[in-house]
């Protein structure tokens, strides 16, 4: 095992100079965390297992989605405890929406200094750690699961609004002598740009699909979607000085995953 996992991280080592696919890439992060890759060689293509690769179901609701949830892609549950985690926390904040809708900021402003830290870490976390679970190389044009570009996307534009939020914690904990730092609310939206474009590069030609231009919907259904995406980087780049806005974007992001468009890994195009 120390020899592929030796031989994962010298591959990670390659990825500058030679563009590799989505799930190659969740080899390497795990080459990097030194978590195992049972049934899996490092030189062979990755192969998506479908549910019934994994024995069968258990009869139930309950059955059917530790099914879903135990998988050999994350034998340390990690992305798991993550995602428990970040629900926690959306429901928490949520609930303090819900107690002051006006002006209590989901109570990020009254929290001890280090917890929003720690929270974006842990929102961070969950985006970053879903690389290593392997999707379907296309994307279904009427949009019911996600696919390799679009995690990609989520995973720059969620880290977008944390770093905004981050930046706002600074403006609160740490204020600069000439005011909020604007600036870097500039930099962040152009930083967030260049990283999506090159996730958009990382991904195959043939697997690329815009994520509302390429939905398979109603002309007016598509300019929403384009309407509230301008208007969350427009949020972004003029420096909106608000927890609750930015964490309502990390929320439609992260909780994608769990709508009915979820991952179907028993349909591979």
């Amino acid at each position: 095992m120390l020899i592929s996992q030796a031989t994962a991280t010298v591959r990670c080592l390659n990825l500058c100079s030679s563009p590799v696919t989505t799930p190659e890439f969740g080899v390497c992060l795990r080459a990097v965390l030194l978590i195992p890759c049972p049934s899996r060689s490092i030189g062979t293509k990755l192969k998506m297992k479908t549910p019934a690769d994994r024995g069968p179901v258990s009869s139930g609701i309950f059955g059917k989605l530790r099914h879903g949830l135990f998988t050999d892609e994350d034998p340390l549950h990690a992305h798991k405890i993550l995602g428990a985690v970040c629900l926690a926390h959306f429901a928490y904040r949520t609930g303090c929406l819900a107690a002051d809708p006006l002006g209590g900021d989901m109570a990020f402003g009254a929290a001890a200094k280090a917890v929003l830290p720690v929270m974006l870490i842990l929102h961070a976390s969950l985006s970053c750690s879903s690389i290593v679970f392997p999707l379907p190389g296309r994307r279904i044009r009427e949009g019911s699961r996600i696919w390799p570009q679009f995690r990609l996307h989520s995973i720059v534009f969620a880290g977008r609004s944390l770093a905004c939020m981050a930046l706002v914690w600074a403006d609160q904990w740490y204020p600069a002598p000439g005011g909020p730092r604007y600036w870097a609310n500039t930099l962040i939206v152009f930083a967030a740009l260049l990283a999506a474009d090159a996730a958009t590069d990382w991904v195959p030609l043939s697997q690329r699909s815009p994520t509302i231009r390429g939905l398979d919907a109603p002309p007016l259904y598509r300019y929403c979607f384009s309407l509230v995406q301008f208007l969350e980087t427009i949020g972004c780049l003029v420096g909106l000085r608000s927890y609750a806005g930015q964490f309502a974007v990390v929320f439609v992001i992260q909780t994608c995953a769990y709508a009915p468009w979820h991952i179907d890994a028993s349909r591979k195009t």
